[in-house]
């Protein structure tokens, strides 16, 4: 019998040299580097003026605000601030406050991963992360979710590799900054003592709620007192809004947040569709436990702003809150594409994952909420059509209402086609060989 579609595979080219590609690769990190430093929008943002106020006060007049959200951010933001008021520049140096985080913590993750990964795994991690996840979008504003996004995984894979004290520094500092993510690092910890009768993570997590607990007391007077007390929503034509606190129902809220359009994390982290696949499975014994950790304090994130009536961020492109997710999606869509054998269901999902993780990158970094404001008419009656429908979803807009795409635009889309190209690529040709030996058998 002759073969299928004879001597297509032989046409495919020979997989790029090792050091060329890892030459591109770096090429796209430095872009990606530049594109962060110089090219995405900044601005303070509507909570993070609230941070920012709160920095001005403490460090201008010695006064700590009583304001709802932690002081810790604006205390490591500090220094930023005081370089700007020098050149006459304060918010714009603070503004860039969360994407110095990040990149800050890509150094560490690759300084870290190096010791025990293959530098190639490690490259195409730091890549995904940047331009494959929410962060694009993320960084653009002076908000709390970065920080503790970033300080909590980081915290997590210092632990994991020894640094016990390093990263449980790393650990407090995140979950200092958005108390609600102590449900997730105690089911983090919960597990490890389960798994391995050790108690070592519940002390960066009793540590943290000491502080929280003692920040509480100095700014409210109560050590109860977290600032959201009697906070609640617009009523809406939606039965549940309009009340306060955690009011929303547990299963509505996980669903919502798990699959619609405009908020869900199944497309705006969908590396997470992969949990239950063979990429996960193959993860090194150490990124495996520190991808599972990930994944419960993701777990306890979700269940945490599930019943809360605000559980989609407010008015933001994408689920703010859970923009930890990237990290776990990003590191198994990279042991995905790592596989040398992929079967042909594998090799399918796994290029759509990458693409659709790619168009969330360059979807945050260059459209955002551009023409959705009808969402925001009548105190945001009609707002439910940017959660659930998918014609208003930030991902969908950009092709249901085109807007006018300039040369900074092109250049940055243009980027994020290129890390498709390079990631896809490599990743194509061993699934084709893969295939044909499939085929053959």
């Amino acid at each position: 019998m002759r073969p299928i579609l004879p001597g297509i595979y032989a046409k495919i080219p020979r997989p790029v040299a090792g050091r060329r590609l890892a030459w591109i690769e770096w090429a796209l990190i430095g872009a990606g580097v530049l594109m962060y430093l110089f090219a995405l929008p900044h601005d303070i943002g509507s909570d993070g003026w609230t941070r920012y106020q709160t920095m001005e006060e403490l460090f201008t007049r010695g006064h700590v605000s009583a304001a709802r959200y932690g002081v810790i951010q604006s205390v490591l933001a500090a220094p930023l601030w005081a370089l700007g008021r020098i050149v006459g520049a304060p918010v714009t140096f603070t503004s860039y406050f969360n994407r110095l985080v990040f990149l800050g913590t890509l150094a560490g993750i690759f300084l870290v991963l190096r010791r025990n990964q293959t530098k190639t795994f490690t490259r195409r991690f730091v890549l995904l992360l940047m331009s494959a996840s929410m962060f694009p979008h993320h960084v653009q504003y002076f908000f709390g979710e970065v920080l503790t996004a970033c300080a909590v995984f980081l915290g997590l894979l210092l632990i994991s590799e020894g640094a016990i004290g390093s990263g449980s520094a790393a650990l407090v500092i995140g979950i200092v900054n958005t108390p609600v993510s102590v449900l997730g690092a105690g089911l983090v910890a919960l597990r490890r003592f389960v798994a391995a009768r050790s108690w070592r993570l519940f002390v960066p997590v009793l540590a943290a709620v000491t502080l929280m607990l003692g920040e509480f007391w100095i700014r409210r007077g109560s050590p109860l007192a977290a600032g959201y007390e009697g906070d609640y929503g617009l009523p809406t034509i939606l039965p549940y809004s309009g009340r306060p606190g955690f009011s929303y129902p547990l299963l509505l809220g996980v669903v919502s947040i798990l699959f619609s359009f405009g908020k869900g994390l199944v497309f705006f982290a969908p590396g997470l569709v992969l949990v239950g696949g063979k990429a996960r499975a193959s993860l090194p014994r150490k990124l495996g436990d520190l991808n599972t950790s990930a994944l419960w304090f993701l777990a306890g994130f979700v269940l945490a702003y599930a019943k809360w009536w605000s559980w989609y961020g407010g008015w933001f492109w994408g689920p703010r809150f859970f923009l930890f997710a990237g990290f776990p999606a990003s590191l198994m869509l990279a042991a995905a594409l790592d596989d040398e054998s992929p079967s042909p269901s594998a090799v399918v999902l796994t290029l759509s994952v990458l693409l659709v993780s790619v168009w969330v990158g360059a979807d945050g970094a260059v459209f955002g909420q551009a023409n959705m404001d009808v969402c925001r008419v009548n105190d945001y009656q009609n707002e439910f059509l940017c959660w659930y429908t998918p014609e208003f979803s930030a991902l969908i807009r950009p092709f249901v209402a085109p807007r006018a795409v300039g040369l900074r635009d092109t250049v940055t889309l243009a980027y994020f086609a290129a890390v498709f190209a390079c990631l896809a690529g490599p990743f194509t040709v061993a699934a084709a060989t893969a295939l044909e030996s499939w085929r053959r058998r």
